[in-house]
């Protein structure tokens, strides 16, 4: 949650002028009613859920396996072959996945087209998760933010 209110309120911005002696004033976002992602929906990405909702965000989460306890805190739970619905329908895409077969070049280049060019991304699993050269493209054509 600290990545987003960063991402939210242009903290790095805010640092980077700062440290040039600039003093202009940079937008913010309000995260109430903002949309977040969760990719994998287990204990980590349930408790950022839980954070998220009480902060008045809208959650959205894939995850193989449904059990009650999440309904309380997402909006919008579906199954892993619809991550394109979520890539493309949020503002805020945790990625939470263990590494495994399955999982290894998850996000690749298709999906990263997918995110709106305004979505931050924020990962929290192993690298592998990622098809690197796809992350380094769209991070340096400023097709997404990420943390």
């Amino acid at each position: 949650m600290g990545v987003i209110f960063a991402f939210a309120k242009n903290l790095l911005e805010h640092i980077n002028q700062n440290k040039k002696r600039i003093w202009k004033a940079l937008p913010s976002k309000i995260i109430k009613g903002a949309k977040i992602g969760i990719v994998g929906l287990g204990s980590i990405g349930l408790e950022v859920a839980k954070i998220a909702k009480a902060n008045g965000m809208e959650i959205w989460a894939t995850k193989r396996k449904v059990a009650r306890l999440e309904l309380d805190f997402v909006d919008r739970l579906l199954p892993t072959d619809k991550l394109p619905d979520l890539l493309r329908g949020v503002d805020y895409v945790m990625i939470a996945v263990p590494l495994t077969r399955e999982t290894r070049n998850l996000i690749g280049k298709a999906e990263l087209d997918l995110m709106k060019n305004t979505a931050c991304l924020i990962n929290i699993c192993q690298g592998a998760v990622f098809n690197e050269d796809a992350l380094y493209y769209a991070l340096k054509n400023n097709c997404i933010r990420a943390a």
